[in-house]
């Protein structure tokens, strides 16, 4: 099913769809239910978790299928600007979410690049 697509190709569409979805996610509830700061992330979790949670477990599952090592480096670098993206945005919500999702890549980015030293 996605052997016609690179992996980096699907996982930058996903990541964008998530940075878009959830900024205007959050500043809806904050706007819609006047909640900031800490309550306002409360909010989001409580609203979007189960989705993040699903995302990032069909994530690692791809990611660990992956034996492209220039593929995931291109992810890392999609995470590290798609995650100043949110912050300039204001929408600090999913920072764990990138914290996740740059530890799998790295992960296995050094697992690759192990597998190619053998």
């Amino acid at each position: 099913m996605f052997s016609d697509f690179q992996f980096e190709s699907l996982f930058r569409s996903v990541q964008y769809a998530i940075v878009d979805h959830c900024s205007r996610e959050y500043l809806f509830l904050c706007d819609f239910f006047l909640v900031t700061d800490q309550s306002a992330v409360d909010l989001f979790t409580h609203v979007m978790g189960r989705s993040i949670t699903l995302l990032l477990k069909t994530l690692e599952e791809r990611i660990n299928l992956n034996y492209d090592a220039i593929s995931l480096f291109i992810c890392i670098c999609f995470c590290t600007k798609y995650r100043q993206l949110m912050i300039s945005r204001g929408v600090l919500a999913i920072e764990t979410y990138w914290e996740n999702v740059e530890k799998m890549l790295w992960d296995r980015f050094e697992v690759v690049m192990k597998s190619h030293n053998e």
